[in-house]
């Protein structure tokens, strides 16, 4: 699909950035069961609840801008995922426990800079 104005650009981003955030929302609880540190467990709990928040917010910017939330296929959190599911079966068959020291310097989290970072939305 080509572009042709800002809002078209704006709606395409929109969704793009609402895909990643739903298939990261259904990721989430599998990093939770493989993980063997409570910690690590709290923190992907944490942010599946984080996750949830931010569609919500997506999903009242489609509200404001009059469309139905749609999602657009987004091959970088994929590929994140695709990375971090093989991770897991990796490191489970081989050190569970691995899970753990590798989470958070691998795929399975993307880094800080592609979440979406904004204000509560007001009316």
């Amino acid at each position: 699909m080509v572009e042709k104005t800002l809002s078209d650009l704006f709606l395409a981003q929109l969704k793009d950035i609402y895909y990643a955030e739903k298939k990261s929302f259904r990721t989430l609880p599998k990093m939770v069961k493989a993980a063997q540190v409570p910690e690590l467990k709290q923190a992907f709990t944490a942010h599946r609840e984080e996750t949830q928040g931010q569609i919500e917010r997506l999903e009242q910017l489609f509200e404001m801008v009059g469309k139905r939330p749609q999602t657009k296929p987004c091959e970088a959190i994929d590929g994140i995922v695709a990375e971090g599911e093989e991770t897991i079966a990796d490191s489970c068959r081989s050190r569970p426990q691995f899970l753990d020291d590798l989470a958070p310097r691998s795929g399975m989290m993307p880094p800080p800079d592609s979440e979406m970072i904004s204000p509560p939305i007001t009316e």
